[in-house]
């Protein structure tokens, strides 16, 4: 029912983006010439690999549920979708905001000093924000699924134990990735999501191969947080800064997973 009801969403997505296009898509206008030659240069690059980039992203995330759909069973498929849902709906929305403040703010920085600044800060802010959240999910998955869902979505609850770290990641970088449009850098990015699309996919067929959905899921996870993590540091190459800012947060970290491994005692 979740993998129908998601595909469902999908194509109630598709239609909507089309009905308010619709006077675009299909009226006939006459623009000139030059005005399509001066902004199909302009934005080349975008179209050439940001919207490429933004289709291997959807496409990215969509793949696990039809693999493990078809490599391992409906269930198991099932138990990550919602899993990823509970999960990934806040990170969405959460990120797709402060991406596009993000992005309206450093357009307008001509200082690096200030841009470098505002990226710290920005990190920092999601990253005391999301560790808490994600941290006890991280420990608790399990249990809030068993509550909330019943025992028969346990599943569900240790593929969100699994995947917490990588999607704490995703929320604290995603917003930062609106520098590689500002710097005209997108065919880095367009590299990254090919990257990450392979890297899932080969995990999903090596616990296929192992016969482990958990082994599937725990691959998949502890890839994309590498890839992410050196992708923020691209992003952070770019904007002239360096990651050993993060040093600060250490503290906080080891405080709040002592707090957690003793509840779990």
């Amino acid at each position: 029912g979740l993998i129908y009801g998601h595909f469902l969403a999908q194509l109630i997505l598709l239609l909507m983006y089309l009905y308010f296009l619709r006077e675009f898509l299909f009226t006939k206008r006459v623009y000139p010439k030059k005005i399509f030659r001066h902004i199909f240069y302009k934005y080349f690059n975008f179209v050439r690999f940001g919207l490429a980039s933004l289709l291997i992203n959807n496409l990215s995330r969509q793949l696990p549920i039809f693999f493990l759909f078809v490599l391992f069973s409906a269930e198991i498929s099932g138990m990550y979708a919602l899993s990823y849902m509970v999960l990934a709906a806040p990170i969405g929305l959460l990120a797709s905001n402060v991406y596009s403040v993000t992005l309206s703010r450093i357009s307008t920085f001509k200082d690096e000093n200030i841009l470098n600044s505002f990226s710290r800060d920005i990190t920092l802010l999601l990253f005391y924000i999301s560790l808490p959240i994600f941290l006890i999910f991280c420990f608790f998955g399990e249990s809030l699924f068993t509550i909330i869902f019943g025992n028969e979505w346990a599943i569900a609850g240790k593929f969100a134990q699994i995947l917490s770290p990588m999607l704490f990641i995703v929320l604290v970088v995603t917003p930062l990735t609106s520098v590689f449009q500002l710097y005209d850098k997108l065919h880095i990015e367009f590299k990254f999501q090919v990257l990450l699309l392979f890297s899932r996919f080969l995990s999903i067929l090596i616990g296929f191969y192992f016969e482990s959905f958990y082994l599937a899921i725990l691959l998949f996870s502890s890839s994309g947080f590498l890839l992410w993590f050196f992708h923020f540091k691209t992003i952070l190459n770019i904007v002239g800064t360096n990651i050993n800012y993060l040093r600060a947060c250490i503290p906080t970290v080891l405080f709040l997973i002592l707090i957690g491994a003793s509840l779990l005692c």
